[in-house]
Protein backbone atom coordinates (compact mmCIF):
# COMPACT_ATOMS: atom_id res chain seq x y z
CA UNK A 1 0.00 0.00 0.00
CA UNK A 2 0.88 3.43 -0.64
CA UNK A 3 1.60 6.33 2.17
CA UNK A 4 2.99 9.70 2.45
CA UNK A 5 5.53 8.38 4.98
CA UNK A 6 7.99 7.49 2.83
CA UNK A 7 11.29 9.15 2.17
CA UNK A 8 12.09 7.19 -1.02
CA UNK A 9 9.63 4.66 -2.40
CA UNK A 10 11.05 1.64 -4.72
CA UNK A 11 10.49 2.92 -7.90
CA UNK A 12 13.19 6.19 -6.63
CA UNK A 13 15.39 3.51 -5.83
CA UNK A 14 15.07 1.39 -9.40
CA UNK A 15 15.12 5.05 -11.11
CA UNK A 16 18.67 5.59 -8.79
CA UNK A 17 19.91 2.88 -10.08
CA UNK A 18 19.20 3.63 -13.82
CA UNK A 19 16.45 1.15 -14.64
CA UNK A 20 13.89 3.19 -17.14
CA UNK A 21 10.17 3.82 -16.85
CA UNK A 22 9.40 0.80 -18.80
CA UNK A 23 11.47 -1.29 -16.80
CA UNK A 24 10.32 -0.07 -13.41
CA UNK A 25 6.90 -0.81 -14.04
CA UNK A 26 7.69 -4.14 -15.75
CA UNK A 27 9.50 -4.69 -12.13
CA UNK A 28 6.79 -3.36 -9.69
CA UNK A 29 4.12 -5.37 -11.90
CA UNK A 30 6.49 -8.41 -11.40
CA UNK A 31 6.14 -7.60 -7.21
CA UNK A 32 2.41 -7.51 -7.43
CA UNK A 33 2.27 -3.72 -7.36
CA UNK A 34 -0.73 -4.46 -9.09
CA UNK A 35 -1.31 -4.04 -5.75
CA UNK A 36 0.12 -1.11 -3.72
CA UNK A 37 0.56 2.24 -5.39
CA UNK A 38 4.25 2.93 -4.32
CA UNK A 39 4.96 6.83 -3.95
CA UNK A 40 5.29 8.42 -7.10
CA UNK A 41 5.61 5.22 -9.35
CA UNK A 42 4.05 4.18 -12.27
CA UNK A 43 2.08 1.12 -12.12
CA UNK A 44 0.68 -0.58 -15.35
CA UNK A 45 -3.18 -0.94 -14.90
CA UNK A 46 -4.56 -3.98 -15.29
CA UNK A 47 -7.37 -4.89 -18.38
CA UNK A 48 -10.14 -5.07 -14.94
CA UNK A 49 -9.37 -3.03 -11.53
CA UNK A 50 -11.22 -1.78 -8.62
CA UNK A 51 -9.63 0.77 -6.82
CA UNK A 52 -9.13 0.35 -2.80
CA UNK A 53 -8.86 3.40 -0.80
CA UNK A 54 -8.40 3.58 2.95
CA UNK A 55 -7.77 5.75 6.05
CA UNK A 56 -8.07 9.12 5.87
CA UNK A 57 -7.20 11.93 3.71
CA UNK A 58 -7.17 12.26 -0.06
CA UNK A 59 -5.73 10.12 -3.10
CA UNK A 60 -4.88 12.10 -6.00
CA UNK A 61 -4.43 9.60 -9.56
CA UNK A 62 -2.35 11.04 -12.05
CA UNK A 63 -3.17 7.99 -15.55
CA UNK A 64 -0.78 8.12 -18.74
CA UNK A 65 -0.55 6.04 -21.87
CA UNK A 66 1.47 4.16 -23.69
CA UNK A 67 3.63 6.38 -25.35
CA UNK A 68 4.00 8.34 -21.51
CA UNK A 69 1.66 11.38 -22.15
CA UNK A 70 -0.26 12.20 -19.11
CA UNK A 71 -3.72 12.15 -19.92
CA UNK A 72 -5.51 12.59 -16.88
CA UNK A 73 -4.09 14.58 -13.85
CA UNK A 74 -4.93 14.88 -9.96
CA UNK A 75 -8.13 13.34 -9.92
CA UNK A 76 -8.95 12.80 -6.35
CA UNK A 77 -10.58 10.66 -4.60
CA UNK A 78 -11.89 11.11 -0.49
CA UNK A 79 -9.87 8.09 0.95
CA UNK A 80 -12.67 8.28 4.24
CA UNK A 81 -12.71 3.83 4.03
CA UNK A 82 -11.90 1.06 3.56
CA UNK A 83 -13.83 1.90 0.21
CA UNK A 84 -13.96 0.55 -2.99
CA UNK A 85 -14.26 2.79 -6.16
CA UNK A 86 -14.28 1.98 -10.09
CA UNK A 87 -12.81 4.60 -12.34
CA UNK A 88 -12.88 4.71 -15.66
CA UNK A 89 -9.63 5.95 -16.86
CA UNK A 90 -10.27 5.82 -20.60
CA UNK A 91 -8.96 3.77 -23.25
CA UNK A 92 -5.93 4.57 -23.72
CA UNK A 93 -5.24 4.58 -19.64
CA UNK A 94 -1.79 2.35 -19.52
CA UNK A 95 -0.15 3.24 -16.08
CA UNK A 96 -1.19 5.06 -13.05
CA UNK A 97 0.56 6.73 -10.33
CA UNK A 98 -1.23 7.84 -6.96
CA UNK A 99 0.09 10.90 -4.46
CA UNK A 100 -1.85 10.42 -0.59
CA UNK A 101 -2.36 12.90 1.92
CA UNK A 102 -2.93 11.89 5.50
CA UNK A 103 -2.59 8.35 6.42
CA UNK A 104 -4.70 7.85 2.78
CA UNK A 105 -3.87 4.52 0.83
CA UNK A 106 -4.62 3.42 -2.48
CA UNK A 107 -4.34 -0.22 -3.82
CA UNK A 108 -5.28 -1.46 -7.35
CA UNK A 109 -6.48 -5.22 -7.48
Amino acid sequence: MMTNSSAMNVGDILAAVGLTAKERSSFLTGLGARGGLLGASWVKLPGIYKLLLGGTGTVAIDVRDMNGTIILAGQSFDAAGPRSEYPYFGDQAYEIRATCTGTATAEIV
